[in-house]
């Protein structure tokens, strides 16, 4: 039987490991490998059992079509990898690397044989033969009875199977599936020697390994191209594979089992945990590819260990972190209100996964009161909700929301969130109330991704009493999608314009339990029916029920109304002008001790110009209040906090980039129209007007387009 790691040791198929310490590879027979005073154990940090019918009927055919071959015949069953957890000359325990799955099958299919054995053929001896020699160490006590340990559920149920008692409350579906596979084809034979014989005829290639650190080389040898495990299994795996056997286990029941409990075995969910959280320790600009954030954490584990005080300082951390992530990303807060908002947001985008995990993070710590983290969850969804509503681009949200993380002030983090939102690239802006009210009245909503929770929000939002059940309501057209008679003469000569217009605007939409009764019905139907919009219960449809007709003129007001409603649920961002002056002044400073203007390298005679230019620059307004920086380290930009000049140098001269219209600056010779220019060089910011410095001559002059452009933006 092969499987992708059977090809592992050929050595036509993989170069030999690099880097590997003491390493043996044996080609063995599976009836010398087991047997003996000996244990495998299964490391805490591999995954469940997990193999089904299919690689089980293709180990029972091998088995089968082997035992008739000539005695020199065999069978490769593929590598077995271990590393010592103990080893002594009277007993050995064997931590498995890789071949779980492999050992564990023959495990099952054996425990099936010996219980056939008994139960058909009367045969004591021989079932006690099998037991002797693959299942127990019969010679001794205690933990060291079994020749296979596994973990968790699988084990408990392995237990049961092996020593004959009864199974655990919860047995692993598992094991107990695959083991009544091999009792079932074990009935089904007339003579069940040749699966012993078959048994005895595989070959295994035996790898053991002196070091945790040869087995964790090994390890990623073996998944190097990641199809069977997941990024947070290498993740698992890499984090306590170099441990010993009992601080393994020790730490993954305190951290790593806690882990997974919150992920509630979603793989994906997980990956993108370890994703964002070693982008939030590590400050990532850029995500993670998702094939590579298994190589990210590894690159970062060093500096988690330091940080945190060790490996089980840094798993705790993780821990702590995992918990807030899922939070949002299955709603599972305490919190009735919090979860809430968490599942809305979700709902809208994963993107603020990592911004709202630092959120959490502030709040468990006493930095963020209930109240302030509340209203942070609602600025989340209010940008997002008003960003989807406008049809705004959401490629690159990832990246924005790590940024509002980044810039959280542990001190201050509403008020750091809310400056964060509202100094965002223009790209990426919270919409105003105008762009948010436009888009709502004036776009075909339905079919768009937020429109069932547009409409949730008008129906259960903004009210004191407890918010109704929805998840049962559909989405209805009061003007149905198909129009009737009726219909045309009650819209008029131009039905089929007005139908195109206003069929999938927010006037025209509600929520109803009652879709397919609706259907294309006149309005007077839908409305005086029984369980019609005169008797719903759903606030949406009161003012559908109060209406005589329904008309363009009656989803316009409707229209309206719903699009100011929904300006209350998710307001716009609220900053007073002067505190959010003074932010972008503090922001800038932080950037330009990041970024400083000693940073850019220049040609003698350009340093010569811009060492003349500068303290020029910088004695313009009150003290402190230029900013000066280098923002990609071949320009220097000042700013008050926008803007007001670019000197970029060039081999021998100094081009001046500033954002003023030309014709302020007309009179000043030497200044050029920059809108003419394809593109300057260098320059981070538009251009509107450029100015060489090629003498120091020059300079006064300069000064002057400066003086008027740091006005200008003042």
């Amino acid at each position: 039987m092969m499987n992708r790691h059977d090809i592992w040791y050929t050595s036509h198929n993989r170069a030999p490991l690099q880097g590997v310490g003491s390493l043996q590879a044996n080609k063995q027979h599976i009836s010398t490998v087991i047997p003996g005073n000996k244990q495998f154990l299964i490391p805490v940090f591999q995954r469940d059992y997990s193999w089904g019918e299919r690689q089980c009927a293709q180990l029972w055919d091998d088995v089968l079509r082997v035992s008739g071959q000539p005695p020199e015949r065999s069978h490769f069953f593929g590598p077995i990898v271990l590393a010592p957890a103990s080893v002594g000359t009277a007993f050995q325990k064997w931590l498995v690397v890789d071949g779980q799955q492999r050992i564990t099958t023959l495990t099952l299919l054996l425990t099936a044989l010996r219980d056939h054995v008994e139960a058909v053929g009367g045969l004591q001896s021989a079932a006690a033969l099998v037991e002797a020699s693959y299942l127990r160490n019969v010679h001794h006590s205690g933990d060291q009875v079994r020749k296979l340990v596994l973990r968790r559920r699988d084990d408990e149920t392995l237990r049961s199977r092996v020593e004959r008692t009864l199974p655990p409350d919860l047995p692993s579906p598992a094991i107990e599936d695959v083991y009544g596979f091999f009792r079932e084809r074990l009935r089904g034979l007339d003579d069940w020697k040749p699966v012993e014989e078959g048994v005895a005829k595989l070959v295994v290639v035996e790898v053991t390994v002196e070091s945790s650190d040869d087995a964790q080389l090994i390890f990623e040898s073996l998944n190097s191209t990641g199809v069977d495990l997941s990024q947070s299994d290498q993740i698992r795996n890499f984090v306590l594979m170099g441990l010993s056997e009992p601080e393994q286990t020790r730490l993954y029941h305190e951290h790593w089992q806690r882990i997974e409990e919150w992920f509630g075995g979603d793989r994906g969910a997980l990956d993108s945990f370890a994703r964002d959280y070693v982008a939030l320790r590590t400050k990532a600009r850029k995500q993670p590819r998702s094939d590579g954030i298994y190589f990210a954490f590894k690159n970062a584990f060093e500096v988690l260990k330091e940080e945190d005080g060790g490996v089980s300082g840094a798993l705790e951390s993780m821990t702590l972190a995992s918990r807030r992530y899922a939070e949002f990303a299955f709603g599972r807060a305490s919190d009735p209100e919090i979860s809430n908002l968490l599942g809305r947001a979700r709902r809208l985008a994963e993107a603020p996964a990592l911004l709202i995990m630092e959120l959490s993070g502030l709040h468990d710590a006493g930095r963020l009161s209930r109240s302030d983290f509340v209203a942070c969850l609602e600025l989340i969804v209010s940008y997002l909700m008003r960003r989807a509503a406008c049809g705004l681009q959401t490629r690159g949200y990832w990246s924005i929301f790590a940024r509002l993380a980044y810039e959280l002030d542990a001190e201050v983090p509403r008020d750091s969130l809310e400056i964060g939102m509202a100094t965002l690239p223009p790209t990426y802006r919270f919409p105003n109330d105008a762009e948010f009210g436009d888009a709502l009245r004036d776009t075909d909503l339905h079919g768009r991704y937020f429109c069932r929770q547009l409409l949730d929000g008008l129906e259960t939002l903004g009210h004191k009493e407890r918010a109704p059940d929805t998840s049962s309501l559909t989405i209805e057209h009061v003007m149905p999608q198909t129009l009737s008679y009726a219909w045309r003469r009650m819209l008029g000569n131009n039905s089929d314009e007005v139908h195109a217009h206003w069929l999938h605007r927010l006037g025209n939409l509600t929520l109803t339990g009652y879709n397919a009764e609706y259907s294309n019905s006149t309005f007077q139907e839908k409305r005086d029916r029984p369980g019609g919009f005169r008797e719903s219960a759903v606030l949406l449809n009161k003012d559908v029920a109060a209406e005589t007709e329904w008309t363009s003129k009656q989803m316009e007001d409707r229209g309206r109304r719903l699009a100011d409603r929904a300006g209350r649920i998710w307001p716009r961002l609220r900053m007073n002008e002067e505190t959010l002056h003074e932010a972008r002044k503090r922001k800038m400073r932080r950037l330009a001790e990041e970024k400083p203007a000693s940073r850019v390298k220049m040609k003698e005679e350009a340093r010569r110009l811009f060492e003349a230019l500068q303290p020029r620059v910088l004695d313009l307004g009150t003290s402190g209040e230029v900013i000066e920086m280098s923002e990609n380290a071949v320009q220097v930009s000042y700013h008050q906090p926008e803007c007001f000049l670019e000197v970029l140098p060039r081999t021998n001269y100094l081009t001046l980039s500033l954002p003023l219209d030309f014709n302020e600056v007309d009179d000043i010779e030497g200044a050029a129209d920059g809108t003419t220019w394809k593109f300057v060089v260098g320059s981070e910011h538009p251009t509107g007007v450029i100015f060489h410095v090629r003498s120091v001559a020059d300079i006064e002059g300069a000064l002057e387009v400066i003086r008027r452009s740091f006005s200008s933006v003042r």
